[in-house]
């Protein structure tokens, strides 16, 4: 009857320690879920800036063609010529 109950009190001792071996494993695994949602946030933010960046790259892009085709057209400047040949035909006449 001794044996019996050592055997009793030693596998109640083993199935504690189980018990909190396997309490601690249960909250290891509720922090790495943690960590893994907050990842996954932190992921999502950064595809929101990085596609917020694109956005800007694309209208910067857009931005920079329409500007080289404004320098590449000279109506501006035959605009300003002309209106400086005006400017001078009427000073000319006025100092006559």
């Amino acid at each position: 009857m001794s044996t019996g109950k050592t055997l009793s009190d030693n596998n109640a001792a083993e199935a504690a320690i189980a018990l909190d071996t396997l309490n601690e494993v249960v909250k290891d695994i509720q922090e790495t879920a943690s960590v893994v949602v907050a990842l996954n946030e932190a992921a999502d933010e950064q595809e929101a800036v990085l596609q917020q960046v694109e956005s800007i790259i694309n209208n910067v892009v857009t931005s920079s063609e329409k500007y080289h085709q404004l320098a590449q057209g000279d109506d501006i400047s035959r605009s300003m010529k002309s209106m400086s040949f005006n400017v001078e035909k009427v000073v000319n006449s006025l100092t006559r």
